[in-house]
């Protein structure tokens, strides 16, 4: 599997390096600054940031509270060219649980691992399918294709017209998914982290 990364807010970087070196045998990978390190063990990558300095675990979240371990978010995007000829191509979410995987289309593929340790390798935790009913039972639901996606949002956006609503996945969602997008690009382009919402409103493709 591709190199997972996880970023960690940790209060004192030193004492979170001798912990998963010396004791869950990660290695030290990098250092370049006394607030921030890399350690690995396989796949994994974490990356341990203080809520201090310049970096972006200093910055503030979008409701105004500062980082600090074990509160708040912080999402990493990698991307290879051609990697996986196009096979990998999916949603991946790693969590205490385990890890869900969603691709996309009207009923997406959507598999479940239970392992918190995010290794079926070593845990022996086979994947399971999620469907519309739940983990592990049958899709009720008729898979009608990437077309019953654009049927299913034009009949939501006219329900809810009619009920005075906002749909389900309207100009709000939209725009929130967007920034995410352009985010990824504005990371590229400073070459770090940037905080959401977004300082700079200027198209960073126009800046690359």
């Amino acid at each position: 599997m591709a190199p997972v990364n996880v970023r960690y807010i940790v209060d004192d970087v030193d004492a979170a390096i001798a912990f998963y070196t010396q004791r869950l045998g990660f290695s030290a990978e990098l250092r370049p600054a006394p607030g921030f390190a890399i350690v690995s063990r396989g796949d994994l990558r974490l990356l341990l940031n203080a809520p201090t300095g310049p970096g972006g675990a200093a910055q503030p979240m979008p409701d105004g509270r500062k980082p600090e371990p074990g509160g708040g978010s912080t999402a990493y995007f990698a991307s290879r060219r051609n990697a996986g000829q196009g096979k990998r191509f999916a949603l991946q979410i790693y969590g205490s649980g385990g890890i869900l995987e969603i691709t996309t289309g009207y009923l997406p593929s959507m598999k479940y691992l239970a392992d918190p340790a995010w290794s079926p390798g070593r845990g022996g935790v086979q994947w399971q399918d999620v469907s519309s009913a739940g983990i592990g039972q049958p899709e009720p639901l008729k898979d009608g294709g990437l077309h019953a996606g654009n049927v299913l949002a034009v009949k939501d956006l006219l329900t809810a017209i009619e009920e005075n609503r906002e749909p389900q996945s309207g100009v709000y969602e939209a725009r929130g998914a967007t920034e995410m997008i352009v985010a990824a690009f504005e990371s590229q382009r400073t070459g770090g982290p940037v905080s959401l919402p977004l300082k700079n409103r200027e198209n960073p493709l126009e800046n690359l």
